[in-house]
């Protein structure tokens, strides 16, 4: 990990707009890069560099915006359905065996902290911006080192 919580390898196309589709979610929700590098615990520069695409960002990072931003459309370009979802049994599992599915394919283990990061990504973005979809959530997936 570098400073501020960036990823050291690009797991998203790098110049395929993530950083513009970052920026606009910031000003969609009228906050300066500031406050929203507060928001997502890094300093100025690296919510600059994240957006100018120069610097990847974490999961962690991704999941406290989450409340606020549309992760998913920030890292595919594609948002999410607006139909609000309830967080039920069937979700949970649903974003259980999404994360299982892709960490067998992967050959990876997810640490513990990362699975909690990515429920609470997971379920914000279905709380606050619609439906999930597994090819989008494997995209966030990617960002565990």
């Amino acid at each position: 990990m570098k400073q501020d919580g960036a990823t050291d390898g690009m797991f998203l196309p790098h110049g395929d707009g993530f950083g513009e589709r970052l920026r606009a979610e910031r000003l969609g929700i009228r906050l300066s890069q500031q406050e929203f590098a507060d928001l997502g615990g890094v300093s100025r520069p690296a919510q600059a560099n994240y957006e100018a695409e120069k610097r990847e960002p974490s999961l962690s990072y991704l999941s406290a915006i989450s409340q606020r931003v549309d992760v998913l459309y920030v890292i595919n370009g594609q948002r999410a359905s607006k139909q609000k979802c309830e967080v039920d049994e069937k979700l949970i599992e649903m974003i259980l065996e999404t994360i299982d599915d892709w960490a067998q394919q992967e050959n990876r283990e997810i640490p513990r902290v990362n699975l909690s990061q990515f429920l609470s990504l997971f379920i914000n973005q279905a709380l606050n911006f619609g439906g999930l979809e597994p090819k989008g959530m494997a995209q966030v997936l990617r960002l565990v080192k």
